[in-house]
């Protein structure tokens, strides 16, 4: 840094210092532009967060413009203050670089407000994503783990300025996790072949554990998968298995692993023999543990082994199970393993304890094929439970002293089973990285759907199966229906053989991109005073735009629309409806012609151009999209249609 550069930058006068761990002296009054924190290891010059400028350079820390003081910043940052007591490190030290991103951004001004606090999370998060992608190049991006430390603390700068709690920032975007690949941040409904895949994956590594656990194999637990369309997994320790091995090597990195291997890669499980190959492979250390630890570590693997295999065997079954009876994860805690089954026609039922509707009984059903899976569960459960004389919970955590949980119990075992059959643990269980991992859902959704369609869509009935009550499967499932017509309109709009075009020479389909203006149906609209007058450029054939139907405002001069996925999922939403009503309620092609293409015609040249003006557009787009195509519209087409399809079933 030159001098020139350096005079600039000065040092707080009379510094505060307020230690982070001693909670003997009261944090009162607050002077943010000038307060450090003290942690063990290091101090925190929170006060540079309170000026726009400050030094970036490691060998000038704490140094600022103080003409650049801002008042704003400082209430936040007084607010950090009061918390770093209550909160660990992690929340607080990133508060530099979020307010960084956010100035770079120009979201300086979108923090305050719940939309706006979800915008900039969301867009943060992306941020975020784009690093992640880019971390397994070395010395290129940040490590994923510090990227997980950042999203946490953007989830605590967020909650203190907006309000809005950490939670709920947490489930609005993806999460950062410390492994596996990634993709394109956005999320989609899972298709009938994940679902698919999904069980044969679930199945394959099951009955590859229960074999290994019931005849007592020796080890690596081996998963044959090549066949399903991905390699053989294996696995020899609880931290070690052909995943990480792979990773490992492929990456180039020393992770010391090899040394456990022979030269014809085969596992060693003598320590002298792998302190020999230690020395043939020319390490300087032996894993950073000496050969006793090893020998004891070696000892009390095999039962250590047996209690990891059997919580991935719990986990396995539970998502067979979700996807074999359609019920949820709050529904397996209520499985009795030690009752037995009644039959019902070709099926096997058990009533369970649904803790959300009033700890009421459920009907819990699946095939009689899944008769064998239950049995060898049984077995598994047996075999643990009386070799280790614990109380387990039903996807095998152990579960302590009723004291310890106190009146928690349930509600923390209900958390930890939710939080075993998450997306981002499926790599924990040695699934491959590129493999889909659908929600957990989405077996209850298939399993929903499957019995629609051997009904006829008898709501009724499949409500009874199910366990659920009518009104909530017509409400989750009613985008069945809507996905069946959509199917068919595909030939319907294919065999259109004339089309009539709304534009003329000078037709643009641009519309303006509003940061104002007034929701409406279909978008935003500026106009104050002034009646809707159509845009130019267009022929005869396109409606003339009235306030009271909101499907020709995208013929009005002052229709627009904000540049976020609320008003796309609004455009998209419409025209699912639009859709709909074309197939319905046309009696013939001329009338679809005159009334309805035009209207879609210009929502997608409107959508076409939005998508592609930039890459950040796109991924709105795509956003916008997957909820659409999931049944997830806006409220207000989502009550025109649920109303449409009522009205067509009476």
């Amino acid at each position: 840094m030159t001098k020139e550069v350096q005079s600039i930058y000065e040092t707080i006068d009379d510094p505060i210092y307020i230690d982070a761990y001693d909670e003997s002296v009261p944090i009162k009054d607050v002077y943010p532009e000038r307060t450090t924190i003290a942690y063990k290891n290091h101090n925190f010059h929170i006060y540079a967060a309170c000026y726009h400028e400050r030094a970036k350079y490691i060998t000038s820390a704490g140094s600022v413009v103080k003409s650049s003081l801002s008042p704003a910043r400082c209430k936040i940052v007084e607010e950090y203050i009061r918390r770093c007591r209550k909160v660990s490190k992690g929340y607080i030290v990133h508060i530099l670089s979020i307010f960084d991103w956010l100035e770079e951004h120009e979201r300086m001004n979108f923090i305050y407000s719940h939309k706006d606090a979800f915008e900039t999370y969301y867009r943060f998060t992306e941020y975020l994503y784009r690093e992640a992608r880019g971390s397994a190049i070395k010395g290129k991006s940040r490590t994923r783990g510090s990227l997980k430390k950042i999203q946490y603390g953007m989830q605590f700068f967020l909650s203190i300025s907006s309000g809005l709690k950490m939670e709920t920032l947490k489930n609005s975007a993806l999460k950062i996790d410390q492994k596996g690949a990634y993709s394109d941040p956005q999320t989609r409904r899972a298709s009938e072949n994940d679902v698919k895949i999904f069980w044969k994956l679930n199945l394959r590594h099951f009955e590859a554990i229960a074999s290994f656990l019931l005849n007592n194999q020796e080890r690596p637990l081996i998963v044959p998968r090549q066949d399903i369309g991905f390699q053989d997994y294996k696995q020899w320790t609880f931290r070690l298995d052909s995943l990480s091995l792979e990773d490992s090597r492929s990456s180039g990195r020393d992770s010391g692993q090899d040394q456990f291997f022979d030269e014809n890669d085969n596992f060693i499980f003598d320590a002298e023999a792998v302190k020999k190959r230690v020395k043939e492979l020319g390490h300087r250390r032996y894993l950073g543990v000496n050969h006793r630890k090893y020998c004891a570590q070696l000892i009390s693997e095999d039962e250590f082994f047996t209690l990891h295999l059997f919580r991935k065997a719990g986990i396995h079954f539970s998502h067979l199970l979700l996807m074999a009876s359609g019920c949820n994860i709050e529904q397996l805690e209520g499985v009795d393993f030690s009752l037995p089954l009644s039959k019902s026609s070709d099926a096997k039922r058990q009533a369970v304890t649904k803790a959300r509707a009033g700890y009421s009984k459920k009907p819990m059903r699946f095939s009689a094929k899944f008769l064998p899976l239950w049995r060898k569960y049984l077995k598994i459960r047996k075999l643990t439970v009386d070799k280790y004389d614990q109380d387990f919970g039903n996807l095998g955590i152990p579960l302590v002293s009723e004291k310890s949980y106190q009146t928690n119990r349930s509600f923390q075992l209900s958390q930890a089973n939710a939080n075993l059959l998450r997306i981002s643990n499926t790599n924990q269980v040695g699934f491959p990285p590129n493999a889909e991992t659908p929600l957990s859902k989405s077996g209850r959704d298939f399993k929903t759907i499957n019995f629609l369609d051997l009904t006829n869509g008898d709501i009724s009935k499949v409500s009874k199966i199910m366990g659920r009550s009518p009104e909530v499967t017509r409400k989750n499932y009613n985008y069945k229906s809507f996905e069946d017509s959509a199917r068919e309109l595909t030939s319907f709009f294919d065999a259109l053989t004339k089309a009539v075009s709304i534009k003329a020479k000078t037709y643009s389909a641009s519309v303006p991109i509003h940061t104002s203006g007034a929701r409406i149906h279909t978008g935003s609209c500026e106009a104050n005073e002034e009646a809707p007058a159509q845009i130019q450029g267009v022929t005869e054939f396109a409606p003339q735009p009235r306030c009271s139907a909101p499907l020709t405002c995208f013929f009005c001069v002052h229709f627009g629309h904000h540049a976020d996925i609320q008003d796309i999922k609004l455009i998209l939403s419409a025209k699912a409806w639009l859709r709909k009503q074309t197939k319905e309620v046309s009696r013939n092609i001329d009338e679809h012609v005159e009334k309805f293409l035009p209207i879609m015609e210009r929502i997608d040249d409107i959508i076409d151009d939005f998508r592609n003006t930039s890459e950040e557009h796109g991924l709105v787009y795509d956003k916008a999209l997957s909820e659409v195509e999931a049944g997830n519209y806006s409220k207000y087409w989502r009550n025109k249609i649920d109303a449409f399809m009522n009205a067509l079933e009476a």
